[in-house]
């Protein structure tokens, strides 16, 4: 615990900018998640949409250093480039091919022996005289 008074205050200060960079990060990353799960089920339109609202909340976490900025350019890029490639094959994405029923599964791998993977017991030390 801080003694003096102004290491009270930094820890008081901390805490308060931390939930608030934790709410634009949460902020930031749902809506960035939304226009994800919209482009994978297929739904381009609608992502579209949703993407100006997430660049929005990822600008704003940007101004405020809640994300670096430049990590923040890599989030909207990439997913800019992946709404593009969803709206080039909507067939693609929306609909994914069922398993072939004529194949067989792959083959499991053999479980390593229980020997290599258990830890030696700890020596204990002996007894001082």
């Amino acid at each position: 615990m801080p003694q003096i008074k102004s290491a009270k205050k930094r820890v008081k200060v901390a805490a308060r900018q931390a939930e608030e960079n934790t709410f634009h990060r949460s902020r930031a990353r749902t809506a960035l998640k939304k226009v994800r799960n919209l482009a994978d089920a297929g739904k381009t339109d609608e992502a579209a949409k949703a993407l100006p609202e997430a660049q929005k909340y990822l600008d704003k976490a940007a101004k405020v250093r809640a994300i670096h900025p430049r990590t923040v350019a890599r989030y909207k890029s990439r997913v800019v480039e992946m709404l593009k490639k969803a709206k080039a094959t909507p067939a693609k994405a929306a609909a994914k091919p069922a398993k072939a029923a004529g194949k067989k599964p792959a083959a499991k791998k053999a479980p390593a022996k229980a020997s290599a993977t258990k830890k030696p017991a700890a020596k204990k030390p002996a007894p001082k005289k």
